[in-house]
């Protein structure tokens, strides 16, 4: 959020509309000038890998092994977000994914 500007909810019927029918979706945002974000430091951590489900058949995951290995990447991101939020100046903030 704080690289661009983005509008969730405007036009958001037709944008809908498109995704559903052509498979594109059209994202509305601007930075600083069109689509050059915003001059604000980015900052990057590196947490520990997460360790690799072990999938029942090799190479063919169960849409239920998607999630698992969805639900612990996601964990991770929460918890490496939390531990380090406040060093970089956003211990007000809760991490958004949608």
């Amino acid at each position: 959020m704080d690289l661009y500007t983005v509008w969730h909810r405007f036009l958001h019927g037709p944008r809908e509309a498109l995704r559903r029918s052509l498979g594109v979706c059209v994202p509305l945002y601007a930075g600083a000038f069109l689509f050059f974000p915003h001059r604000v430091p980015v900052d990057v951590v590196f947490g520990a890998p997460i360790e690799p489900l072990q999938l029942a058949t090799p190479g063919r995951p169960t849409d239920d092994e998607v999630r698992t290995a969805h639900a612990a990447y996601i964990d991770a991101l929460r918890k490496l977000f939390d531990e380090h939020k406040a060093r970089f100046g956003y211990a007000d903030r809760e991490i958004e994914i949608v």
